[in-house]
């Protein structure tokens, strides 16, 4: 069998190659008798030479000369050798082709030079190498470029990452095979044999890293130098060390260095590996650890940052949800980019990067800059990683057995029931004397409001506040209705947000029947003092309103009417660009809404003091204790002092007496009690606001920040 060395020139650049196909294919539209090459030196042939039986192309090779026979070529030459092509040395993409298309026939036609075959000339069929040749570079160009046409900016391996690893492992052990041994004064060969040693080494290149170095610390000792080879001057060596390996007896057997190397698979010369280790400190039970590919921690002092980010005064959600009851939210002309820059420039000497900036707020103080309202369910995102894990899609059979499909089935039909009702109420035919609305507080806003300007943004501000009251359907002939205050007059805890609530009554004090829809938020929208405060409205003489009808969202499914309208206020504000005090807020909330919009200025006097009706006592003595987290409808009805519920809204109103302290009860329910102080902010804050601003607002603005007033202990209280 002859073993044949065909290198075709794939190697070169698949440009080159492709400009060389072009110029053949033009050379051969001019001349039929054209016979391409595979080089600028193949292929050079005029019309004059058509008699000829077969034209040689020569193909660089060291001891290979190989032709082409043209095609029309009748008859071999006398010596005719069959070469079987899998001994042929072609390139991968070559021998693929050829295995799969010309492997029964294909015939390469040779004339031998020597005997012992040196130097061989091959002849083969020049339409079949040509088409090899095309189907090879084909093959090529769809690896070196992408389906668009583009260079591939990563090469294309033919095995998989995980084997070309093991390949890499496999060929550095072939690498660090047991190495000659030594001929000392220990006879180290005698005492651990070559099988011995080629067992040391393959478990030594199992190992890991760091357990190699600690193999090799455990043998090597240190001890202190017999003899010194320097007389009159200080000698640098001061310890001397000695090499241990187990024989096959498992007794410890002193070798030479050279010996420990060449078992380990090193060259006697490279000993920078026992040098390493041997600067180990002996007190040490391991070597020091490889720091490569490894960052090394950096101990930081993190209350710079979390100084800087509570200076933007980070506020709660009012959305209390069970799965974010401690979560954060800046306001939405604040990103955290902003505030990294911010940050540079108050503290240029610290070294923090973005990344650890941006982990701090997110993750370590639980700060988020997303939209307020359009948060996802909880239970319905829990479900869909439990759907995942388990293939289960809340059927009837799963019903039975997972009391995670069940739980979140019966959330669903709430959330469906729901919104149903709330459409039907949307779409009512409204009275005069009736109206539909659906309440909510709108997300942080901060005052003032200059986004052009950075000392503003990063400075301090206030929090204002839009409880709004947004009439449901497209068709209703009242406006939204805007309660708006700050935090220099009241927060909002459930008794500011219920001050809220009485001063929208008060502006529709002629209406007679009422619905409201909220949200789930239980220390603002579903708490026994809100309902309280309804049984004492509908009992008021103050309007005229003869029943309430109070109406919940399923949480996580919480959008309505008044999302939309908080939306138009953003726009507003993005519009102005240029907030500078409270009243500045309250014009924008005007103009949203194409200007079709109460607004409510809330002074210190509107805020009140609201009492809780109920008695605990008889709450934890019902006997058939209905939660506020179940209930879903509440109805107050004038001239009864109790209310009604549903927990389902299908089901039949069911009327809740017996848990109200007597005194309220049968007495007349009194008017609560107005405030007198406002909240305030801390003096140091409002001074720092007030030097921000001077200069970049007009002076009739500045006139609220110097009237704003201060809280009596000089500090900053939450916003809750």
């Amino acid at each position: 069998m002859v073993s044949l060395a065909l290198n075709i020139q794939l190697k070169e650049k698949l440009d080159v190659i492709r400009r060389s196909k072009q110029i053949n294919n033009a050379k051969r539209n001019k001349d039929p008798d054209y016979v391409p090459g595979l080089s600028n030196e193949l292929g050079n042939r005029s019309g004059s030479e058509t008699n000829r039986s077969y034209e040689y192309s020569q193909i660089t090779s060291p001891s290979t000369k190989i032709h082409i026979v043209s095609n029309i070529m009748v008859a071999p030459p006398a010596t005719v050798i069959q070469v079987d092509l899998n001994t042929l040395n072609y390139s991968n993409v070559e021998q693929k082709y050829i295995n799969e298309n010309f492997q029964e026939n294909v015939f390469d036609i040779m004339e031998p030079k020597e005997k012992e075959f040196n130097s061989i000339e091959v002849f083969i069929r020049e339409d079949i190498l040509q088409d090899i040749i095309d189907k090879s570079v084909e093959k090529a160009e769809s690896k070196l470029y992408t389906k668009t046409g583009k260079i591939r900016k990563r090469k294309i391996f033919e095995e998989p990452l995980v084997e070309r690893k093991k390949q890499k492992i496999e060929r550095y052990r072939r690498a660090h095979e047991v190495k000659k041994a030594c001929k000392c004064k220990l006879s180290c060969s005698q005492k651990i044999s070559y099988t011995r040693q080629k067992h040391i080494n393959e478990q030594y290149w199992l190992l890991p890293k760091q357990q190699q170095k600690q193999f090799v610390l455990e043998r090597v000792k240190q001890c202190k130098k017999g003899r010194s080879t320097t007389k009159n001057q200080t000698s640098p060596r001061v310890y001397s060390y000695k090499y241990y390996l187990t024989s096959e007896k498992a007794e410890e057997v002193r070798v030479c260095k050279i010996f420990l190397l060449a078992t380990l698979g090193y060259e006697k010369e490279n000993d920078r590996m026992l040098k390493n280790i041997r600067k180990t400190d002996p007190k040490c039970i391991a070597p020091k650890t490889d720091g490569r590919r490894r960052s090394c921690p950096r101990k930081v002092d993190r209350n710079t940052i979390i100084e800087h980010v509570n200076s933007f005064n980070p506020t709660i959600s009012h959305y209390r949800r069970e799965h974010a009851p401690n979560r954060k939210y800046l306001p939405s002309d604040i990103n955290i980019t902003l505030m990294y820059k911010d940050f540079k420039l108050k503290y240029p000497n610290t070294d923090f990067s973005y990344e650890l900036y941006r982990k701090i707020v997110t993750k370590d103080l639980n700060i988020s800059f997303a939209n307020l309202g359009n948060e996802e369910c909880w239970e319905c995102e829990e479900f869909a990683i439990h759907k995942k894990a388990t293939s289960h899609d809340a059927n009837v059979e799963n019903l039975a057995s997972c009391d995670l499909c069940k739980t979140w089935r019966i959330h669903k039909l709430k959330a469906i029931n729901a919104r149903k009702n709330y459409k039907e109420d949307a779409e009512k035919i409204k009275q005069n004397d009736e109206i539909f609305v659906a309440a909510d507080l709108q997300k942080v806003i901060m005052l003032p409001r200059m986004e052009t300007f950075k000392e503003v943004i990063f400075t301090p501000r206030i929090v204002a506040y839009n409880e709004s009251f947004v009439p449901l359907g497209k068709k209703s002939k009242t406006y939204p209705c805007a309660v708006l205050w700050h935090e220099g007059v009241a927060g909002r805890s459930k008794d500011d947000i219920i001050s809220t609530f009485y001063a929208f009554f008060q502006a529709n004090r002629d209406i007679k029947h009422i619905t409201i829809w909220l949200d789930n938020c239980s220390s603002q929208n579903k708490n026994w003092s809100l309902f309280s405060f309804f049984m004492y409205v509908v009992n008021s003489s103050e309007v005229a309103v003869e029943d309430i009808t109070i109406k919940f969202f399923e949480p996580g499914h919480t959008f309505m009417a008044a999302d939309a309208f908080h939306h138009q206020v953003e726009l507003a504000l993005k519009r102005k660009k240029k907030v500078y005090d409270f009243d500045d807020f309250c014009e924008v909330v005007q103009q949203a809404n194409s200007a079709k919009v109460n607004v409510i200025k809330m002074q210190i006097t509107q805020f009140f003091s609201f009492t809780d009706y109920t008695s605990k006592y008889k709450l934890q003595k019902l006997i058939s204790r209905v939660y506020l987290k179940d209930i879903v409808c509440f109805h107050f009805s004038r001239g009864s002092y109790f209310f009604s519920y549903k927990t389902e809204f299908e089901n039949e109103f069911i009327d809740l007496k017996d848990i109200f302290v007597m005194k309220y009860v049968k007495g007349t329910l009194t008017k609560p009690q107005a405030r007198d102080k406002c909240r305030g902010i801390s003096l140091d804050r409002k001074n720092n606001l007030i030097s921000k601003l001077k200069g970049h607002i007009l002076e009739n603005r500045l006139k609220f920040w110097e009237e704003l007033p201060v809280s009596e202990d000089g500090s900053d209280e939450e916003n809750v």
